[in-house]
């Protein structure tokens, strides 16, 4: 059952095909880079984001949430390897705000991000 009407189920199957064979080349990519190299934030940014994006295509395509919880889950996991190479950035509040959510979603560990933010004010 669609849960966002505006467009059928052919548009968002398409949207997640599109953007998992993205993922898959920007993974590729991300492996061939050696650690340090900054170009590697980048390709952690942009795995991040479409995966955010495509778990959201999914529930608004109606698939099972505990399917698209795994989804979130795995964003996540990009942004602790993302944060554990890098650092923390505070400068993108958006994203911690989305980071906080999916957590709180999740039954997720929200300490270490209200930590963060703590340390940054």
């Amino acid at each position: 059952m669609l849960r966002d009407t505006s467009k059928d189920e052919a548009y968002f199957t398409e949207e997640i095909i599109k953007c998992e064979e993205e993922i898959e080349e920007d993974e590729k990519e991300l492996l061939e880079l050696p650690l340090g190299d900054a170009r590697r934030e980048n390709y952690f940014s942009a795995i991040e984001d479409r995966k955010f994006h495509n778990a959201m295509r999914k529930y608004a395509r109606g698939d099972d949430i505990k399917l698209v919880k795994k989804d979130l889950e795995e964003v996540i996991s990009i942004i602790q390897k993302k944060r554990l190479e890098f650092g923390f950035n505070i400068s993108w509040l958006k994203g911690k705000v989305i980071e906080l959510c999916l957590r709180v979603l999740l039954d997720m560990d929200t300490t270490c991000v209200l930590k963060l933010v703590e340390e940054d004010e």
